[in-house]
């Protein structure tokens, strides 16, 4: 797959394309950056583009408000990365920076050579400051190889296109791109993509909690190979085995 044939995939009307460059300093003004956060998105940020923008003019899909949340478009920008020093490197804290600097709902779409990671964010309205959006949860799909794809991967891609999500209003649209991302990251753990008839923040929640046992799980195994006292290697091990069978219990309800 190319990135071409993702957009595609997307299958987003031509309506709503836009492929208009966006410059940095208008991040800048948006959201008053520390110098270490300016000096990331310099570094690491070749070019940005606003691809798409969704909205009752371009697509047959209505805005969302209540005192929450307003969800009056969806924007899809694509950023392309510099050569990285680190090809491992997650764009998580770059793709939170930006996230706070647009104030609509939005698809971020990183490239870096034949990969894509996607980032979405629910935001809400600030309770202290009505005129700004506080980013309530991030949701980030990691790298994805475009040229060797795992069939949970190719699923996930083919699941995540603007004609299999609700057209009811934007809230709703944005929550099913949301649910297949989520998803995808369960199927690191079920080895399986599916959907579920769960809200995307209850799946989320549980994923957060088998990943937070998994890693609890990581220091105890550490620390029972420093351990010399027999009695206390019993008690790691009976955590570890406690553990153990959450994480299976949480994986079942994946």
């Amino acid at each position: 797959m190319t990135l071409n044939d993702f957009y595609q995939q997307l299958a987003i009307p031509d309506s709503c394309q836009l492929q208009r460059r966006i410059y940095k300093k208008q991040l800048f003004s948006n959201v008053a950056f520390s110098k270490s956060d300016q000096k990331r998105i310099n570094e690491q940020i070749d070019t940005l583009a606003l691809r798409y923008s969704l909205s009752p003019e371009t697509i047959n899909i209505s805005r969302y408000e209540d005192p929450q949340r307003e969800y009056l478009e969806i924007a899809l920008l694509q950023i392309t990365l510099k050569k990285p020093t680190n090809t491992d490197k997650q764009p998580t804290k770059l793709a939170e920076l930006i996230q706070k600097a647009i104030p609509y709902p939005t698809i971020l779409v990183f490239v870096r050579e034949s990969q894509i990671a996607i980032s979405l964010a629910h935001k809400r309205i600030n309770l202290a400051d009505s005129s700004k959006l506080t980013l309530e949860r991030s949701f980030d799909t990691g790298w994805l190889d475009l040229s060797q794809l795992s069939l949970d991967q190719q699923a996930f891609l083919a699941d995540f296109a603007l004609p299999r999500c609700s057209f009811i209003n934007f809230y709703q649209c944005y929550q099913d791109l949301v649910r297949r991302v989520v998803a995808l990251n369960c199927a690191d753990l079920t080895g399986h993509y599916t959907l579920t008839n769960d809200t995307e923040s209850d799946r989320q929640t549980r994923l957060d909690e088998l990943r937070s046992h998994q890693q609890q799980v990581s220091l105890l195994r550490a620390e029972l190979k420093q351990e010399t006292r027999f009695n206390h290697k019993v008690e790691l091990n009976m955590q570890i085995k406690r553990l153990d069978q959450q994480i299976q219990t949480l994986k079942t309800q994946l």
